[in-house]
């Protein structure tokens, strides 16, 4: 993670981790769902032309 981190940063962008609960309870097992939120630069966007003609 520290590597993914290191470039992300490098790169001008940002990289966090959301909570998809509330928390409120607790989760009988400990757990907690989370997801992984990766924004970068747009000079680092791809235009899938295949799929646009698709799905356009």
């Amino acid at each position: 993670m520290d590597a993914v981190k290191s470039f992300v940063t490098r790169e001008q962008g940002t990289i966090e981790l959301r909570f998809a609960d509330s928390g409120v309870g607790g989760s009988s097992d400990g757990y907690r769902p989370f997801e992984t939120v990766i924004t970068l630069p747009a000079r680092f966007a791809v235009q899938d032309e295949e799929y646009l003609q698709v799905n356009g």
